[in-house]
């Protein structure tokens, strides 16, 4: 009876426990072994190779892509798929993360740059937001702000960047422009950014400022956010007239009250801005 206990507890009939370590190397549940060389398909899409193993915990992998970068991750996570290619386009098909300093997230939410380069490619490549904003097809974001390291690194530097009320303006700096960059775009106070508008969709076939009281027609503005009554007249010129020199009006005032917060190049603009006859 003692032999056959004796025989039982011989190291060679003993079983080992697997160690955390052991299933990382693959050494349990019929696994292999992770060796340079190795290619694995991950979550989002793609693949990576193996080049090197630092330890059984840590790897060298290569994203299998015309980027190829290189990055240390743990074996678990290349296992189970768990490894991000910071070169994906994640962001409306067209932007991504990029590799530095500059975090998607603070805290439990999105960092503030990361918000507003978030919202350029959305007003950019989104189709939605073309049909609720039409004047947005067409726009593009350079191949530089794409990669949102370098949008991120432009927006800490940029005056007013994450400013209460204010927004990133991509046309005043370059008349017409329609590509977001960093040689054209600038962050405008809301007030300023509104009053440029036009609500082409609101007043139909009347001039801007025009709408029709019967057989008359009134004239009105909206600054900061308060419309005001210009009067009524017989005619759509007459009223528009009256509308355009307000405005214009209500412009240079804007420009000269945001002056120190507004780009050199915007404020020249906005100074001698006309309205079109």
């Amino acid at each position: 009876m003692w032999q056959r206990f004796a025989n039982l507890v011989r190291p060679e009939n003993r079983t080992a426990t697997p160690t955390f370590s052991t299933f990382l190397r693959g050494e349990c549940m019929s696994q292999k072994r992770i060796k340079a060389g190795d290619i694995f398909q991950i979550n989002e899409g793609g693949s990576v190779t193996v080049i090197e193993c630092l330890s059984a915990l840590e790897v060298i992998i290569q994203h299998n892509d015309d980027r190829e970068h290189k990055a240390v991750v743990r074996s678990y996570n290349l296992r189970l798929g768990k490894v991000k290619n910071p070169y994906r386009k994640a962001v409306c098909g067209v932007g991504f993360v990029g590799v530095g300093d500059h975090k998607v997230r603070d805290g439990n939410k999105d960092s503030p740059a990361y918000r507003s380069w978030s919202r350029i490619l959305q007003r950019a490549y989104t189709e939605d937001y073309h049909k609720r904003c039409p004047t947005y097809a067409g726009v593009t974001v350079c191949l530089e702000w794409q990669n949102f390291q370098s949008f991120a690194g432009w927006w800490s530097k940029e005056p007013n960047s994450g400013r209460k009320g204010f927004h990133l303006d991509k046309d005043l700096r370059s008349a017409g422009n329609t590509e977001y960059s960093p040689d054209a775009c600038s962050f405008l106070p809301g007030q300023v950014n509104t009053l440029l508008g036009s609500s082409g969709a609101l007043r139909g076939t009347l001039p801007q400022g025009v709408t029709s009281r019967g057989k008359r027609f009134h004239a009105r503005i909206c600054v900061n956010c308060k419309t005001k009554s210009l009067g009524i007249y017989s005619t759509p010129d007459q009223a528009y007239q009256v509308y355009r020199a307000a405005k214009e009006h209500a412009v240079w005032s804007a420009a000269e009250k945001w002056k120190t917060s507004l780009h050199p190049e915007v404020y020249a603009y906005l100074s001698v801005w006309r309205l079109a006859q």
